[in-house]
Parts: structure tokens; sequence; C-alpha cells
């Protein structure tokens, strides 16, 4: 289990490997080998009422290149009706966060039985039938930058969320929404540096905090 503490901006394409990747503030602090890319695809998970959304918890497999990942998402009032972990304030976010690997993209949420300590979230979890909701799919650029006494995860995501209905390449627009972001995620250290770390990149480069995570954005996509 680790507590996902981030930061969140909208961004134009191009800006990250054109400008941010290039600037004295990032170069000098960037972690030897720690750049990659890596092509995302992860499909979201709910009952027919949306029952997991309803409680503020987030379920969804993803495929990270060739490795196939469950993740489970809650905060601390997870469990409750009308409890929301997609929220954020400023474009920051703290949420528990719970990741597997697992042997295929098909959902199991019952492998979290045991390892998740919120038994609400258990609860609630295991006992839905889960259908697909919504897909992300999208390319992560990142780099692991080392700022004053933390390390932050500093990446660019690039691509779409599309409703299950849809595909890919459909060409109705009201079926799929562009991702254009900057991530800053706290890997080690102190959530102060990250706010600081934001700060200044958000200065720097004219950058405007995102509140809607991923999720968020995914289920407007279903009640349009």
């Amino acid at each position: 289990m680790s507590t996902e503490t981030e930061l969140k901006y909208s961004a134009v394409p191009g800006i990250f490997t054109d400008r941010i990747l290039c600037s004295d503030m990032i170069s000098s602090g960037v972690i030897e080998n720690s750049h990659s890319v890596i092509d995302m695809k992860a499909v979201y998970y709910d009952d027919a009422a949306k029952t997991l959304a309803g409680n503020g918890i987030g379920f969804r497999i993803r495929k990270e290149n060739s490795q196939i990942i469950a993740t489970v998402k809650y905060t601390d009032e997870s469990g409750h009706t009308g409890r929301s972990y997609h929220e954020s304030a400023e474009g920051l976010s703290r949420r528990s966060e719970y990741n597997l690997p697992a042997d295929n993209e098909n959902a199991d949420p019952t492998m979290f039985a045991g390892i998740i300590p919120n038994r609400r979230v258990t609860d609630i979890l295991c006992g839905l039938s889960l259908i697909p909701q919504f897909t992300t799919e999208f390319k992560r650029e990142l780099v692991h930058v080392k700022y004053k006494k933390s390390v932050i995860e500093l990446s660019y995501d690039c691509g779409l969320i599309y409703s299950t209905s849809a595909s890919r390449d459909s060409e109705d627009v009201r079926s799929s929404l562009s991702i254009s972001e900057i991530e800053c995620e706290l890997k080690s250290g102190n959530e102060a540096d990250l706010l600081e770390f934001g700060d200044v990149l958000a200065s720097e480069f004219d950058l405007s905090p995102l509140n809607d995570s991923k999720l968020k954005r995914g289920l407007s996509l279903l009640t349009e």
C-alpha cells in the first residue's frame, strides 16, 4: 500500500519534451536513468448502479507496456455514499492506493480481500458484479527529479478517455475526452517540497491546476 500524493496540471502538447525537460530547473535534478516512456491502457470498472463511484472508490485494470496491474484507490472517507476520491483542490490529491500484478485483464476485485484494511471498501468492492465503464489510453513520459529532500516523479500523459461503447478511433467527440496533463507525484520525502516544486513549475511554465481525475472525467462521459 502507498499513499498517492500528487499534483496535476493541464498542459499543451509538446511543452513537456520541448520546454520542461530541457529547463535548468528539471535537467539539473533529473536522476540518472530515470527517463522512460510507457504505453498505458486502463479499463475502469463499476456495477450498473455506479456503486463504487457513489462511495468514492476507484477500481481499474491497467496494462503498462506488457505488464498488467490491478489498482484500487480511495480516501479515508471512502465507503460512505457521496464521498469521492477523485476530487482535489488546486490540483493536489491524496489517496490510498493498492496495486497488485494480474495474470489477465479480467476484473477480479476479490484479489484485494485481506489486503485492504478498510473493511467498508473491501465489502463494497468484493460484493459487486463489475462491468467495464470506460477506457483510458495514453502514452506517459516520465522522469524522477531530486528536489531538496524529496524525489518527485514528473510525468506527462497524452491520449484519450473513451466510453466502453465507443472505440479508440471513434469520430463521435461526445464519446471521448482528450488527455494532456502533467503530474508531479511524491515518491519519497515530504509534501512541502512537492508543493513548492509544483508552484515553481506552474509559475515558470504557466500551468493551470487540474482538479478532475481521469476517473471523474471518464464518469462524465457516462452521464452525457
